[in-house]
């Protein structure tokens, strides 16, 4: 087999898989804002989460991950990073339970370089796609978000 060639692979009845489908997109836009966040050293996880604390701050992790949609544990990992870089502050009294986050000087400069970053891909897709397109996939992904 040539290493290039495409082979379908047949999963159930359908022509295509919905989700194997979906998710080669999805890994594929998320490779280029992983790229596009190379320069800074920050993840797309990591960037997510700190604009999320920049504009709920003080937040804590469990309301983080409820608002991300996130698993607690993959927040709590990833947090810690964030922590060590010192972007994020813990501003809690007990600082082990109930604790409150805040974005750093250092965090709110890197969500500032990420946001540049990340409008150039946004602006990239735009062109990409064309104003229609994109309130089509738009209204698609805010459709599928309501699938149980």
């Amino acid at each position: 087999m040539k290493k290039n060639s495409k082979t379908k692979v047949k999963y159930c009845n359908n022509p295509t898989c919905y989700c194997l489908d979906m998710r080669k997109a999805s890994q594929k836009v998320t490779n280029i804002y992983t790229n596009a966040l190379k320069p800074i050293n920050i993840s797309v996880t990591q960037f997510g989460l700190l604009k999320h604390i920049q504009t709920l701050q003080p937040i804590n992790v469990t309301d983080l991950a409820n608002e991300m949609e996130l698993d607690r544990t993959t927040v709590v990992r990833t947090l810690k990073i964030l922590e060590n870089r010192g972007y994020i502050l813990d501003i809690s009294e007990d600082r082990k339970r109930n604790r409150k986050l805040i974005l750093t000087n250092n965090g709110k400069s890197a969500v500032n370089n990420g946001t540049i970053l990340w409008s150039k891909v946004q602006d990239k897709f735009k062109d990409f796609l064309g104003e229609e397109d994109l309130k089509e996939l738009l209204r698609i992904i805010s459709k599928l978000e309501l699938i149980n």
